[in-house]
């Protein structure tokens, strides 16, 4: 795979899981947490990147809404798209 074909895929990961994590904090409904879990695995699986804290931010999110989860939540989020650009 090309430098820049990684780069588009890593690209598309750090879009994809940003607009699912916001989509599941502003609707906490089952069918996003499903699909914010699915993307997390995905990245888990696919490209080898630990998404064990923010798989545990968004389940207690789930459990419980407070803000102080959301703000942890998103610098969960900046250091998963940087380690993933990182890989790229």
């Amino acid at each position: 795979m090309s430098d820049a074909t990684k780069a588009q895929n890593a690209s598309y990961y750090v879009i994809k899981t940003t607009m699912a994590i916001t989509e599941f904090v502003h609707k906490p409904k089952k069918d996003n947490y499903d699909k914010v879990v699915k993307i997390l695995n995905q990245i888990k699986d696919r490209k080898k990147v630990d998404t064990t804290m923010l798989l545990q931010l968004v389940e207690a999110y789930f459990n419980k809404r407070r803000k102080s989860l959301v703000r942890v939540m998103m610098q969960e989020l900046i250091k998963l798209n940087i380690e993933l650009m990182a890989k790229a």
